[in-house]
């Protein structure tokens, strides 16, 4: 009786926890019922069936108010005193995730979870994608999923927080978050997220961000702390600093008053505001392109910066901003992608397409890199149209380079990332001369990072639409479409350039043993016309996948032919000044598999 408690939830969690603060609230209860005539399952019903749904629904809900009656007599008997209270990322105004876009969400989520190679083929997750799938039919059902229809934005629990009493005393703290991406592909499914999930609010790409501060937040006089940046995500929010911090600091403080100053809390904002972020060390980074002279020191700094080595910069593929004829910007302007009143921006970027070029490598993947170097580097980023064949792009750079080395007696450095390494080593086959030249320079210097010499698995997940990148791209379409997108990408030279050279000692696919030799298994065009016939995909349907053409898959090869039979290798004076950054993760794909 009376016992003092401190509380501390997450998501859903924070729905349990306000319930806990209320205190007296049988006069709320009648109200507890269906509100809207648009509840019900996913799938469509005669008028007779939609009139069993209401039924249901009535019934369930009728259930439910028998079961709070029963919590307020609990705690009207009990009496517990909640003292501190930090809710983390709670829907307590419902999430519109768990309306109409669920389906999608759960499509994404089933995927991401299939690639976690302990659970490939295990019937464990066979039986989760069932359970999953019944979910996003019954997600509105009170009787069959409650736990979902709570979440709903005008679900009755909602409106029960937003109203109940709250026992006095309760000292409540939100912690709400706002995911801000910070490289081209998250800064895509942000914005993507905020306008298809969210209706163009902040999330954490769970939760809604307005969500969190419902509830009984208002009449509890809770304060705020709004997290927001690149890691900000709905299951991260423990291992964020900022996070940790303010809970800590709200549950171990000694003087209650000085609660109300903790500096990491503000008062919460009025309805339909936000409240400001916190200051955090994970914040995004720049959105915008590198110019060519970024970071560069000007007015009396500009001959000492001509005194300091020069760094050319190589991005990845899709690193590159791209720029249409009329200089508009094509990639990465995700707002256009999902501007409704474009005429189809994937289309713009399929190859070849005339008048397109490459401006500067996208400041949120490299800007924050290129400004830290500016301290001791004369930076040029090399930006490259990454749709483009390599032998294209190797001619280029070599130019490039043959310029630099004319225009400065400084050494030369390039810090080359994944595909821009490839784009690297078809220069040196391009022009041989003008590396040797380079490596000759005392203080030359070649870093790549993460580059995929034999080509990555990675590429055959994206043209058979098993992996993010297709997925987000196909989902920007109206209604989603994966095809155009794997249409798009099978059509690119840069992005076929990474496909593995030969096939893993991984790869089991009996269907395609006549597809062609190991050696060029995914450069014949055989291979892709047969996997597109097996692939399976119960959300954007069956029989999908790209299917380049031979005469692109030879495009693409074009690295592995210069190469010849023996494994890939720099020149030996050129491989003397270089160093390899090599990565591991335990869920890079290394082979497929048939299912």
């Amino acid at each position: 009786m009376g016992a003092r408690v401190s509380l501390v939830t997450h998501s859903r969690g924070g729905l349990v926890g306000d319930l806990l603060c209320l205190r007296d609230f049988d006069a709320q209860i009648d109200a507890y019922r269906r509100s809207l005539p648009g509840l019900g399952p996913a799938d469509g019903h005669t008028p007779q069936q939609l009139q069993q749904v209401v039924h249901e629904l009535d019934d369930a809900h009728a259930d439910q108010r028998k079961a709070l009656r029963a919590l307020a007599a609990a705690l009207r008997e009990r009496r517990p005193q909640v003292q501190r209270y930090v809710r983390v990322a709670s829907p307590a105004q419902g999430t519109r995730l768990a309306s109409a876009n669920l389906d999608v969400f759960l499509s994404v989520l089933l995927h991401l979870l299939g690639t976690v190679p302990y659970l490939l083929g295990n019937p464990l997750y066979a039986a989760f994608r069932r359970m999953v799938i019944e979910i996003a039919r019954h997600r509105c059902n009170p009787h069959l999923v409650p736990g979902i229809e709570a979440m709903l934005p005008d679900a009755p629990l909602a409106t029960l927080l937003r109203s109940a009493p709250v026992q006095p005393g309760v000292q409540m703290a939100l912690i709400a978050g706002d995911f801000d991406g910070a490289n081209p592909l998250s800064r895509l499914g942000e914005l993507f997220a905020d306008r298809v999930f969210f209706d163009a609010g902040g999330n954490d790409l769970v939760v809604d961000t307005a969500a969190m501060l419902g509830g009984i937040a208002a009449r509890a006089s809770a304060r705020v702390l709004l997290d927001r940046g690149s890691t900000v995500t709905h299951f991260r929010y423990f291992g964020n600093s900022a996070s940790r911090r303010a809970l800590h600091g709200w549950l171990s403080t000694t003087d209650p008053a000085a609660l109300a100053t903790l500096a990491d809390f503000q008062p919460l904002p009025a309805p339909g505001q936000m409240p400001s972020a916190h200051g955090s060390a994970h914040g995004g980074a720049q959105r915008g392109g590198l110019g060519t002279a970024s970071g560069a020191p000007t007015g009396t700094d500009a001959a000492s910066a001509a005194e300091q080595p020069v760094l050319v910069l190589l991005p990845d593929f899709l690193g590159s901003g791209l720029r249409g004829p009329q200089g508009e910007r094509l990639w990465c302007d995700p707002e256009r992608l999902l501007d409704p009143r474009q005429d189809n921006g994937l289309a713009a970027l399929a190859w070849p397409a005339s008048g397109v070029e490459a401006d500067a490598p996208l400041g949120a993947a490299y800007g924050a890199l290129a400004q830290h170097l500016a301290g001791s580097h004369q930076v040029l980023p090399f930006a490259y149209d990454w749709r483009q064949p390599l032998d294209v792009l190797g001619q280029r750079l070599a130019e490039f380079l043959t310029g630099v080395l004319a225009q400065t007696a400084q050494p030369v450095r390039l810090l080359a990332h994944g595909l821009g390494g490839l784009v690297l080593r078809a220069a040196v086959h391009a022009r041989p001369s003008t590396f040797n030249s380079l490596v000759q320079r005392p203080g030359a210097r070649l870093l790549l990072l993460g580059v995929p010499h034999q080509g990555c698995h990675a590429m055959v997940a994206n043209l058979l639409g098993l992996a993010a990148l297709p997925r987000t791209l196909a989902l920007l379409n109206a209604p989603p479409a994966l095809a155009p997108a794997l249409d798009l990408l099978g059509g690119l030279p840069g992005a076929l350039a990474l496909l593995p050279r030969q096939a893993s000692v991984h790869d089991a696919l009996p269907v395609l043993a006549d597809a062609g030799a190991a050696s060029g298994l995914w450069q014949q065009a055989a291979t892709w016309t047969t996997l597109k016939a097996h692939n399976q995909d119960p959300w954007f349907g069956d029989g999908l996948g790209a299917t380049p053409s031979q005469a692109a898959l030879d495009a693409g090869a074009w690295l592995w032919l210069q190469d010849g039979a023996a494994a890939p290798t720099l020149p030996a004076a050129v491989a003397a000044a270089t160093v390899q950054v090599l990565g591991v993760a335990p869920r890079t794909p290394c082979g497929l598999r048939l299912e």
